[in-house]
């Protein structure tokens, strides 16, 4: 085990260190973008301005001394400043991931809470009513798409309900890293401006979590192993949650281990609609200013969260099934 680790340690490096090359060339050989966003707010002649441009990112020396100057940044944790804000990339990062940190971990809970015991339910109740109900309730979940179901949750909630979000007054969870952002503290709050974006995007990968596990039980059921503890007169229930389950969680687990790695990037759409300051919107403002630094902040973010949670899933096979074995 310990050998397998350090290779896939070794292995992830390299990932991130061809991601951080591919992101570094990405703006040499075409810095047409990054050069007009630099040079916003320069006075002056526009060819100078852009010139001036080229000197800050560095344009201007050989293609090696840039490169040095970038993973020797990168190793720092030094990700260059907003073409926009001017303030240090990685500084603001911080200060938006904890939203979207908690956010997509609230959608991963409501995912497994509602998605893991439906799909244990569908498979047992195979071809009866309530399985019928539940996949017709998926595929519905699964077809339409996140804003508009957040549109009709907002109407419903306001004119039937008479609440709505406090979605222009977000507060901070706890002054614990990663959920300290600038804004105040007021757990309350909090959980009021997440509950719908949470529900909403949970439901939306419960469903998937749902179709994978009752199809992955349904092969379970029908293994000898499982036969044998029923005619041992093992109790349904025990066979069902202690054998049947761990052994179909392990879909479950890599579905969850990508939901997971995906927190880095935000989510845009709900962020955008509950006003939640985290990541999602802030790569998106980027890429549409020609943001460059944030951009290529961004993106060696998710891929270093992507890498690190998808050895800890592969590392969560062995114990949910015994028979897997790392060389």
């Amino acid at each position: 085990m310990g050998r397998y680790i350090l290779a896939r340690l070794l292995l992830n490096l390299l990932v991130l260190l061809a991601v951080a090359s591919l992101v570094f060339l990405a703006l040499r050989l075409s810095p047409g973008g990054a050069l007009e966003a630099a040079s916003q707010g320069v006075q002056g002649d526009p060819e100078q301005a852009r010139q001036a441009a080229r000197r800050s990112l560095g344009l201007d020396r050989p293609l090696w001394e840039q490169y040095w100057d970038y993973m020797s940044g990168l190793a720092r944790g030094e990700l260059g400043d907003s073409f926009r804000t001017r303030s240090p990339v990685a500084q603001e990062i911080r200060e938006r991931i904890g939203p979207s940190f908690e956010l997509g971990l609230l959608q991963l809970a409501v995912a497994l809470l509602v998605g893991v015991p439906l799909g244990v339910v569908t498979a047992v109740r195979r071809d009866t009513w309530p399985d019928y109900v539940l996949r017709v309730t998926a595929v519905l979940f699964l077809g339409v798409p996140s804003f508009v179901l957040a549109i009709f949750v907002l109407l419903f909630s306001a004119r039937y309900l008479g609440w709505t979000p406090p979605i222009t007054t977000y507060r901070d969870l706890a002054p614990l890293p990663p959920f300290d952002t600038p804004a105040p503290e007021d757990p309350w709050l909090n959980l009021q401006v997440m509950a719908l974006p949470a529900l909403i995007g949970g439901l939306g990968t419960a469903a998937i979590v749902m179709r994978f596990l009752r199809a992955q039980m349904l092969e379970v059921l029908r293994q000898d192993y499982v036969r044998m503890a029923l005619a041992k007169g093992l109790p349904g229930r025990l066979v069902v949650l202690r054998h049947a389950l761990r052994n179909a969680l392990l879909p479950v687990l890599t579905l969850a281990g990508l939901a997971l790695g995906t927190l880095a990037a935000g989510n845009v759409v709900l962020e955008s609609i509950f006003l939640i300051p985290g990541l999602g919107l802030y790569a998106v403002n980027g890429v549409r200013q020609n943001d460059f630094p944030v951009v290529q902040g961004m993106t060696v973010l998710v891929a270093s969260f992507l890498v690190f949670v998808n050895l800890l899933t592969d590392l969560a096979y062995a114990w949910l099934d015994p028979r897997v074995r790392y060389a």
